[in-house]
């Protein structure tokens, strides 16, 4: 009997992998992309201004979305507007400082958003450590932000646009989070928490609201080249923005985590397998060699 009940256990693990790896299969290689003029003609993208979400607001301008841009320098916004509009779309901007995104600066998104057929928005601005730092050895006004922009701007974001996508019973949410949120983060025990809450909040929200016509997901990237990272150039694992946002850009529209880039695909489901005891301690000894090479140059500008 005791034999029977294991041979029976391995019997539906066994068919629980085989099922991951088909659907695995499906998600990245064989799942055609979506169709996002289906969804709208405008696509919405906060921290639009540089690495993945001015990748992203490019990609989707090739896909022949209309492209509302947020970030917080109008100069540069105007400078990726015009890389936008050569593509033969149409624009809007909207300068927002995302770490003050009060009643006023809500109603000025409201003021371009309400009256278009907004399909797409991709909640991409995001806060992130100078470097790896100890808890308390990090700045406080630094923490909070990262909590306002990764958290309370993409809450709200989703609250403010939400609705006119469930009127049309069509629309999808981005919710770019970053594999922090689902590994040990030492050193970065902020951003991975608050990443950790996007994850959280997207499966919820898919949950509460995937049946009004609205899909949900998001998105944990690793390294990829852009100021945030401060990475300059690309290799096996580490994508320039513009090849995230085209393996980024073909699961819009579609729900769930994931994480599309190739190489993060593989890289990512291999820490999936392997439990925090082990993953803690080489994650924490990263962070600690980028923190040291970090304060190497600190010291050596000064």
């Amino acid at each position: 009997m005791f034999n029977l009940l294991i041979s029976a256990l391995g019997a539906c693990f066994f068919t629980y992998k085989a099922f991951q790896l088909l659907e695995f299969i499906y998600v990245y290689y064989l799942r055609p992309s979506y169709n996002l003029k289906k969804l709208g003609k405008w696509s919405v993208v906060t921290g639009s201004t540089g690495g993945i979400g001015k990748g992203i607001a490019l990609e989707l301008a090739r896909k022949g979305q209309n492209v509302v841009l947020i970030s917080r320098s109008q100069g540069k916004l105007d400078a990726v507007e015009k890389e936008v509009q050569a593509l033969g779309v149409q624009t809007k901007t909207i300068a927002i400082d995302f770490t003050n995104f009060d009643t006023e600066a809500q109603d000025k998104v409201m003021k371009v958003c309400k009256d278009l057929d907004v399909g797409c928005l991709v909640n991409n601005v995001g806060l992130s450590y100078p470097y790896p730092q100890y808890f308390q050895d990090a700045d406080m006004s630094r923490l909070v932000n990262i909590c306002k922009v990764n958290c309370e701007a993409l809450v709200a974001m989703t609250r403010l646009l939400l609705p006119q996508m469930q009127a049309k019973k069509r629309g999808t949410v981005v919710n770019m989070s970053s594999i922090g949120g689902v590994v040990p983060h030492q050193l970065m025990v902020v951003y991975g928490s608050s990443k950790a809450f996007v994850n959280n909040f997207t499966i919820n929200m898919q949950n509460e609201a995937g049946s009004s016509g609205v899909t949900f997901s998001a998105q944990m990237p690793m390294y990829v080249v852009s100021n945030m990272s401060k990475i300059k150039r690309s290799s096996l694992f580490i994508p320039t923005a513009t090849a995230y946002a085209k393996a980024a850009v073909k699961h819009f529209g579609y729900s769930g985590l994931l994480s599309p880039y190739w190489s993060h695909t593989f890289y990512a489901g291999a820490l999936g397998q392997l439990p925090w005891a082990i993953l803690d301690p080489i994650i924490a000894h990263t962070h600690k060699s980028i923190r040291k090479r970090a304060l190497r140059k600190y010291n050596k500008t000064k």
